[in-house]
């Protein structure tokens, strides 16, 4: 179920276990720089504290997809659980 209060023409990303800076800030600058350009998405920001992740995952049947941080392998399946599209920047998965 896509998120009720977003028009359907929204995609909404799921962010897992980014920091806000070194690499991790640049690579949130770069898919905020595409995701202005090819149209309208919104984030879900987790971050890396495990009730905002929980949240999220909470909310999987309103997400598009997940990027991720992935470090551990219960994570791992929790994400894989969902069946959304994960891009793991860690290459855990």
């Amino acid at each position: 179920m896509v998120n009720p209060y977003l028009p359907a023409s929204y995609r909404c990303v799921g962010v897992i276990g980014l920091a806000v800076g070194g690499l991790d800030a640049q690579i949130m600058r770069g898919f905020n720089t595409y995701r202005r350009a090819v149209g309208p998405w919104t984030l879900d920001d987790a971050g890396q504290l495990r009730p905002f992740v929980d949240r999220v995952l909470g909310r999987a049947k309103s997400l598009h997809g997940v990027i991720a941080h992935v470090t551990d392998a219960e994570l791992a399946a929790r994400l894989l659980a969902t069946g959304l599209p994960v891009v793991d920047l860690a290459g855990f998965i």
